[in-house]
């Protein structure tokens, strides 16, 4: 159970309100190839694909160690939201009716 390896079984309630939710994994854009729009691209991909497999939320967990950016600010220009605010690997949920993809 994703939500049981990271210690937050708690959200269960939260989770159960939605018929379908998707879990991205992962993303990772090579520092030498960031600023360049692949993260947003593999993103909003990653939404719209889960938005037309009918999911109605997403969970995250951002890895704010092994990045040299505010990965949760980022995370959040798109929506989503801290639900478990670990220091390391916060987890982060976005529900479909608070898609943004105008970023800018």
């Amino acid at each position: 159970n994703w939500l049981e390896e990271r210690g937050c079984l708690h959200l269960i309630p939260l989770v159960c309100k939605y018929n379908r939710v998707s879990i991205l994994s992962s993303i990772y854009v090579d520092e030498e190839h960031r600023g360049r729009g692949m993260g947003s691209s593999l993103l909003e991909e990653f939404l719209e694909e889960a938005g037309l497999c009918g999911a109605e939320a997403v969970l995250l967990e951002a890895d704010t160690v092994n990045n040299s950016f505010d990965l949760v600010r980022w995370y959040e220009r798109y929506g989503f939201q801290v639900v478990y605010p670990h220091k390391d690997y916060p987890v982060m949920l976005l529900e479909f009716g608070e898609l943004n993809l105008s970023t800018e």
